[in-house]
């Protein structure tokens, strides 16, 4: 008998998608890509305000930028 550590919340397994994404997903300012390639940080002087992005399937690199955070 053993004691290792897990990530348990009311009995159940818990992860960062089940903590945080989720209770989120349905804002209408919250959009999440999967397997797109992050290639650069976009900046303004030292102050980060977006990300260029490959899309999934190819194509050219696409700006996101921020209002308030990147993360």
């Amino acid at each position: 008998v053993g004691y290792f550590e897990v990530n348990q919340h009311a009995g159940w397994r818990w992860n960062t998608a089940k903590a945080f994404l989720h209770p989120v997903a349905q804002r209408p300012n919250l959009r999440v890509w999967t397997d797109a390639t992050t290639t650069r940080v976009l900046l303004d002087g030292q102050r980060v305000t977006g990300v260029e992005v490959l899309p999934v399937g190819g194509g050219r690199p696409l700006p996101v930028r921020a209002v308030r955070e990147v993360v």
